[in-house]
């Protein structure tokens, strides 16, 4: 099994254009969801400061159930070859 560590997704109250410059270089967006909202990913420990940020602005923030994975970021990377072999098992 592929390590990735402790990663984490969080629902945030600000669209992309307004959360990306706002996010530590090691938090990713994950996902575009509206002009309202967005997905960011990173470690856990990183993202449960900046979410705490963010809510101490009032910013709304909500954890993404995720299994402790990151998906839609670049911290899945590490698992893609794993993936990979196990893809062309099964095809």
């Amino acid at each position: 099994m592929v390590s990735l560590g402790t990663t984490k997704n969080q629902i945030v109250g600000l669209g992309y254009k307004d959360v990306k410059d706002l996010c530590p270089p090691e938090i990713y967006v994950a996902c575009h969801n509206s002009s309202n909202s967005s997905t960011i990913s990173g470690p856990e420990e990183l993202v449960k400061t900046f979410v705490q940020e963010l809510t101490d602005k009032n910013i709304f923030a909500r954890a993404v159930n995720v299994a402790n994975i990151a998906y839609h970021s670049r911290y899945i990377r590490p698992a893609a070859p794993k993936l990979l072999d196990y893809l062309k098992q099964v095809s």
